[in-house]
């Protein structure tokens, strides 16, 4: 290759001759550069003669020999990775270095330009014949291969796709649905979600099945191709974004550590030997005494034993062949039914001799193995089998620990609990585990089994998050927990047992949830009930007659005869209907009348007339038959204002539609009836979530629901007084805290959530949020309508409506609508189709959709004395009739993980709302840009001040015991010197310092730890919590460590002050000392000390100084930037622990200073004292030098006549012993105080 020539024919022929037999060339391959000689040309056809096929079709790519040089020649790789890169069309960012290494760059020999040109003499000699060769066989076909890559690519995919004129085989179809499009064609997600693509359609030789296996496969497509036909124009490539990288929508996130199946279990090795002339595969489940005859092995060793491996999986034994295998025990009551009969009934002992003798009968292969190896699982590695969490979740779902990005939201679900026995999974197909005898049990009565079990589903309620199988029976559900065969498996419930009756819907990967309930419709027309079951809803409350305009506007059904033509109407439908009466009245009559006939509630709406005289009239109705009233209060403030309007409730429950306003209700502060005790809170549509274009799209919409005239200023007046910014962005927050209950669609809701957690509080899970979210439109509109013992969430005992989803379309598109343990609902591919899954797959209606199905799957929600007087007969209803109740003591209390009372206010000029006194600010979420919604989230500080405050107390607990280490704690507070006569002076002073000093300590740390403790207790009432227990654990060790980190902070400041006012005391001694007069020499031999001792304040201290101004000068500017660059809410929640350790902080820098600064005021108070002695020790003169020791501190300028020199040198273990006195001569002083300076220089400044 370095001499530029070719490899040698019979070599390549070979290497293509052996290539050409492996299974995945049979179906067609493609060669590339091969053949380049006449004789490979000929080899190569006679190969292909041999196996019956021909050559479709030779591409010659045509191109200069000077363009080809550089395309080749400008190659570059990195040797390590094999990263190429292209000097002209893929250059690295730095000319001859590997962009993600730095390491340098190299260039194969055979792209250097000597050996290309060498290379492409020999090419041309040798394979120009070859392109005469194939030109004469009519296959061959020239591209220009200098056009752009793009171009040659389309002009490829076209002579592939037309290769045989039109007719294509289905291998053909499948190859060029690869070509269509692109990764820059469709959205990011697209590639990730659409794995293939299936069509039918007729061929020559029938109707066939088409199978595009990862469809998205290039970064572009052949847009000719794609819109070939369609008479489009096609668009250039430019005009297509570039590939984003975006997270996979409903992607799982893999818990740490592996899954041991089947653990504790006995095991044993046993040899297996297929002495059959076809293959065995046996499932993990077969009983694996039970197996075909011609497998060989110790069958009695095998008795009560199958395979230790995944359940649903199974080991193949090809002819001949022989394998190890590992079995484990079966569990649960360890009976064994069905396979081939050798054992019926329980595994034990006493049938040993039994079995045996069947399997010899029977001439089943037999071999015992005396030496094979037994053990328990879990306890020695060669019995146990393990699995990956991701291994598993791929093929179960996700299991503990685990957790599910929701759709394309930024939100995960975390596993809390499953139910699954690992290694006993119920997963149905062929040579699965539901298999008679096997996961599914018989021998048991048939009421006992299930009517379907929808397996290994997560389910996500407000009650939990948590992957389990779900048995339904008699429409309602059954049990939660571990459904199977109790005869061989573990902790199978007893309500779960999957029989012969019974239909598997698999859940695997799949989330269930309740089927939504709606609770404000205007039935203007019938097809909503379609529209609201394909999206995921199974119960519609509301009113109305149809297109009339008053229906348009309230959800009434006003007269009797209206409320029996909605529920005959509905009767076939599979949903759950129940039907509101007009309740603007002031007398009771007509109320009671439409009770009577049916309603399930009452509505007050102010285009009606909701005045306080209707308000009390109908809840008084509403008390006397136990329904709810749903009320949109007075826009106009013609009757009176909100508060008006609470006080007409009188402490009676109602449930507030729109409770924001723009839906209706009172001018600007209606939402203040989030925070009453007895208001039930909901939002309806339009105005979730608030977005950039939420605002103008609602004058026109109130325009033609209200009946308004856009020409009468009025009406226009009324329209607009609706539509708020400020309350509309509120209600987003109110959400998000659990101060409003109720939510309307699932779409918008999931919407609302992307924007970022707003309350308080950190997990690396959304569970809380999540399950606070789907009670507003699940749980709590049962609870407030009164048939929450029906439906309304996941539990045993409700009626089986239950929604399906694939975690990649969560809250968007449903896999599967379950209506009374129906399926009514589904994704459902063309219904002429051989399979399901053929395109197009669409939502459809299902059996439990058509004729009486509806019905009987459903229930109509009416009033107790419609229900008692019999209204299910006198209207002939097919539907189940059930009455709803128990919903007039209700109260906010009552709704599920949404129940907040906060204290709101609105703004009547700027419409500001305020909740607890915090202003809720507007912020406006761009569903388009919901990767940068986290701008959004309400700050929490919590980390930069736990940062700062471990600083602050690891610097001053470092300083303080490094010093209490080196001096010990009598001379860090200098009291190694004050004892006897000295100590006698000022003794009581010192203790009442420290005394002072103490209760400084507790004046400044104690209400700071009580501002702390109130704000965690704030925080800790303010959001939901699963276990109060446990949150009352955090609590009190969060408490506990900051008090000990603030003490230590704020001890190493106080010690300071300490030191300092202990020093203090002797400049007032000192001072004195100068006041009396006393002798030159006590004065001397004080000042001496004082100075050190000042010294030593300065050098222990000097660093913790340094320290600590660092430390809180860094926190507060760095908090301080944010807090200002911040445009969310700073409360007591978010924000309290930075206003805490701020004063914290704060106090000790200014006990410090205060000292420092008292003692720098007394030390130059002492100044002024000594200037009297100046003239006194100037005149004073003596030649005596010397220094002398002595034992006391007597001593008179006589004495001190004898010493000559002030050059007084001592060490600091002198001048740290007691008995140690300096004493300089008079000549000393004289000659060291002769200038003003120096004799300043005894001043402590």
């Amino acid at each position: 290759m370095d001499k530029g020539e070719l490899v040698s024919d019979d070599l390549v022929v070979g290497i293509i001759d052996e290539a050409m037999k492996k299974p995945s060339c049979q179906k067609g391959f493609i060669l590339d550069g091969f053949p380049r000689t006449v004789v490979q040309a000929q080899k190569l056809d006679e190969m292909l003669q041999k196996q019956g096929t021909k050559i479709d079709k030779v591409l010659n790519f045509a191109i200069d020999d000077s363009i080809l040089e550089e395309r080749i020649t400008g190659r570059w790789i990195h040797p390590s990775s094999g990263r190429t890169y292209h000097s002209k069309f893929a250059p690295p960012k730095v000319q001859g270095v590997d962009d993600v290494t730095g390491e340098p760059l190299i260039q194969r020999k055979d792209d250097t330009p000597e050996v290309l040109r060498s290379r492409l003499e020999a090419f041309h000699k040798q394979t120009e014949p070859v392109i005469d060769y194939y030109a004469k066989k009519g296959v061959l076909a020239q591209l220009h291969a200098e056009k752009s890559p793009k171009d040659v690519t389309a002009e490829v995919q076209k002579i592939l796709e037309f290769v045989r004129d039109g007719d294509k085989t289905v291998a053909d179809l499948m190859d060029v649905g690869k070509c269509l499009l692109g990764r820059r064609q469709v959205l990011p997600a697209v590639p990730h979600l659409l794995d293939s693509v299936q069509v039918e359609g007729t061929f020559p030789d029938g109707t066939k099945l088409v199978t595009v296996h990862n469809p998205i496969a290039s970064e572009n497509g052949n847009l000719e191709l794609a819109l070939h036909g369609s008479f489009l124009p096609v668009p250039s490539l430019d005009k297509f974004p570039g590939i984003e990288e975006n997270e996979i929508p409903g992607v799982f996130i893999f818990g740490d550590g592996n899954i041991t199946l089947n653990p504790g279990r006995k095991a044993v090795i046993l040899k297996v030997v297929n002495r059959g002339d076809r293959p065995i595969q046996v499932g993990s489940h077969y009983h694996f005494i039970e197996t075909n005859p011609c497998l060989c092995f110790d069958r009695m060793k095998a008795y009560g034993m199958r395979l230790n491996i995944l359940a649903g999986t199974a080991i193949r034994f090809e002819p001949g062949e022989c394998k190890s295998v590992v079995l484990v025990s079966i569990g649960g009551k360890k009976v064994i039914r069905g396979g081939n009969g050798i054992v019926d009934g329980p595994v034990d002992d006493a049938n040993y001799a039994a079995v045996s003798e069947t399997v010899k009968s029977r001439g089943f292969g037999n071999q015992e193995e005396e030496n094979a190896r037994e053990g328990v699982t879990g306890e020695d590695s060669d019995f146990t089998t393990v699995v990956s969490h991701e291994a598993y979740a791929n093929m179960y779902g996700p299991t503990t620990g685990d957790k599910i990005r929701l759709g394309d939201t930024n939100l995960y679900a975390e596993i809390e609990r499953d139910f699954a026995i690992y290694g006993d999974e119920c997963v149905f197909g062929g040579g699965k585990v539901i298999r008679d005898g096997m996961g599914q049990s018989c021998g048991h009565q048939p009421v006992d089994s299930l009517d379907a079990v929808i397996t290994n589903a997560v389910i996500i309620d407000y009650s939990g998050i948590y992957k389990a199988d779900i048995g339904i029976r008699g429409g309602l559900i059954a049990a939660i927990g571990k459904a199977g065969n109790p005869d061989i498996m573990n902790n199978v419930h007893s309500d779960m047992i999957i029989g012969v009756n019974t239909e598997v819907i698999a859940g695997e990967g799949m989330i269930v949830t309740a089927g939504a309930i709606d609770c404000h419709v205007h039935f203007i027309c019938p097809q909503l009930a379609y529209e609201a079951i394909s999206s995921g809803i199974t119960t519609l409350v509301g009113g109305g007659t149809g297109p009339a305009d008053g229906t348009r506007a309230t959800t009434c059904t006003p007269a009797p005869s209206q409320m029996k033509l909605m529920l005959q109407s509905t009767d076939d439908l599979p949903l759950n209907f129940g039907f509101t009466g007009k309740g603007n009245g002031a007398k009771p009559d007509e109320l009671q009348e439409i009770i009577k006939a049916g309603a399930m509630g009452l509505k007050l709406h102010e285009d009606w007339g909701t005045t306080p005289a209707a308000i009390d009239n109908c809840l008084t109705v509403a008390e006397e038959y136990d329904i709810q009233v749903n009320i949109h209060t007075d826009t106009l403030n013609e009757s009176g204002f909100v508060e008006h309007t609470i006080a007409a409730f009188k402490g009676r429950t109602i449930h507030a539609y729109h409770s924001e306003g723009a839906g209706g209700g009172h001018a600007p502060d209606i939402i203040k009836v989030c925070g009453v005790k007895n208001v039930l809170p909901s939002s309806t549509n339009p105005t979730r979530p608030y977005t950039s274009n939420t605002i103008d799209e609602h004058l026109d919409m109130l325009m033609v629901c209200h009946h308004l005239d856009k020409d009468i200023p009025e009406d226009v007046a009324f329209a607009e007084s609706r539509i708020r910014a400020e309350t509309i962005a509120a209600e987003d927050i109110l959400h998000d805290l659990g101060q409003l209950a109720l939510y309307l669609l699932i779409r918008k809701l999931w919407d609302a959530l992307e924007r970022g957690s707003i309350g308080p509080g950190g997990s690396d899970n959304d569970n809380f949020r999540i399950k606070r979210y789907i009670a507003k439109y699940t749980i709590n509109p049962a609870v407030a309508n009164g048939f929450a013992e029906l439906i309304g969430s996941v539990e045993v005992g409700k009626l089986a409506d239950l929604v399906l989803w694939k975690p990649s379309f969560f809250g968007a598109k449903p896999e599967m609508v379950i209506k009374g343990g129906v399926i009514a609902w589904a994704e459902m591919g063309d219904p002429n189709a051989s399979i399901p899954t053929p395109e197009p797959v669409i939502s459809r209606p299902m059996f439990g959709a058509f004729g009486k199905a509806g019905s009987a799957n459903s229930v109509a929600f009416v009033s107790k004395i419609a229900a008692y007087n019999g209204i299910k007969a006198l209207y002939g209803l097919s539907k189940r009739v059930e009455a709803v109740g128990n919903v007039r003591r209700l109260t906010k209390l009552d709704m599920k993980l949404n129940d907040a009372l906060p204290n709101i206010t609105v703004d009547p000029e700027t419409y500001t709302v305020t909740a607890d006194g915090v202003s809720l600010p507007v912020m406006i979420l761009e569903l388009s840009k919901c990767g940068g919604c986290e701008k959004y989230q309400i700050k929490d500080f919590e980390l930069d001040i736990v940062a700062s405050q471990a600083c602050l107390a690891a610097v001053s607990l470092a300083c303080l015991s490094h010093s209490l280490r080196k001096y010990g704690i009598r001379k860090f507070l200098f009291l190694d010197r004050r004892s006897g006569p000295i100590m006698a002076r000022f003794g009581h002073k010192y203790v009442q310092q420290m005394k002072d000093s103490l209760r400084l300590l507790i004046l400044w740390s104690l209400p700071c730890f009580i501002l702390k403790v109130v704000r965690e207790v704030i925080r800790v009432l303010y959001v939901q919590h699963e276990s109060w227990w446990l949150s009352a654990a955090i609590l009190f060790g969060l408490i506990l460590s900051w008090g000990y980190v603030s003490t230590i902070s704020l001890s190493a400041s106080i010690l300071f002050h300490l030191v300092c006012n202990l020093q203090v005391i002797h400049f007032d001694d000192y001072a004195k000392l100068l006041e009396r007069e006393s002798d030159v020499l006590v004065f001397i031999e004080e000042h001496i000390h004082l100075r050190y001792h000042l010294s030593k304040i300065s050098h222990r201290f000097r660093i913790f100084l340094l320290l600590q101004f660092c430390v809180v000068t860094a926190s507060q500017i760095v908090t301080l930037f944010q807090t200002t660059g911040y445009s969310g809410i700073i409360t007591v929640i978010n924000g309290g622990d930075f206003a805490v350790s701020s004063i914290v902080q704060v106090v000790g820098i200014s006990i410090c200073l205060h000292a420092a600064t008292k003692i720098s005021h007394r030390a130059q108070g002492i100044a002024s004292i000594v200037s009297r002695w100046h003239a006194l020790a100037t005149c004073i003169s003596s030649d005596a030098s010397h220094q002398m020791r002595v034992s006391n501190s007597a001593g008179n300028l006589e004495a001190a006549n004898q010493l000559n020199s002030l050059h007084l040198s001592y060490s600091e273990s002198d001048l740290e012993s007691v008995d140690y006195i300096a004493m300089p001569t008079n000549t000393q002083l004289a000659s060291n105080m002769s200038s003003y300076h120096r004799r300043l220089a005894f001043g402590m400044d």
